[in-house]
């Protein structure tokens, strides 16, 4: 999912972009980071994906981190995190995350989380205290469980057998 983000950021037209990984390439990341190739086994993931994410929008000047997110908060001064305006972490530890979040939320600085375990996914958006949603029908979020979903043109959800569902 991080690069996907990436990909779409960079796309935007953002002024500058910095892409922060600190694991190398193993040969399952080829079946969902779509860019990198076998030539990049073993590489870092962001420096093997840079040169892609750049050529999809020259404006932007994109570039890799690869050293470890520090938890302290001068130290996180340090590695240029109050540079930002956006930091997005994904399938971060809760630690990191909690250390992060409260460096930026002190800085004005807005958070997105997002974590996906097979499945399953979470997404949590900080973005400060004042920060307003507007919720126009008041009604709790609708929520169901997934069995399928089909590929086509005009695809088709099914729900799982026994399950109601709100939704017309």
């Amino acid at each position: 999912v991080g690069i996907e983000i990436a990909k779409n950021i960079v796309l935007s037209g953002c002024k500058k972009f910095v892409l922060h990984d600190t694991k190398l390439a193993t040969y399952y990341d080829l079946s969902s980071q779509f860019f990198l190739g076998e030539n990049d086994i073993g590489v870092n993931r962001a420096e093997a994906s840079l040169k892609k994410l750049q050529q999809l929008n020259y404006y932007v000047k994109t570039m890799s981190s690869t050293k470890e997110l520090p938890l302290k908060e001068s130290e996180l001064d340090t590695f240029g995190l109050k540079d930002f305006n956006t930091v997005i972490l994904c399938d971060n530890d809760y630690d990191t995350i909690k250390a992060v979040d409260a460096y930026c939320r002190k800085r004005n600085i807005n958070v997105i989380v997002v974590n996906i375990m097979g499945g399953f996914a979470r997404m949590v958006n900080d973005f400060g205290e004042n920060f307003i949603v507007n919720d126009k029908d008041g009604e709790d979020a609708k929520e169901c469980m997934v069995k399928e979903i089909t590929s086509e043109a005009n695809s088709v959800v099914t729900v799982l057998d026994g399950t109601r569902h709100d939704f017309v």
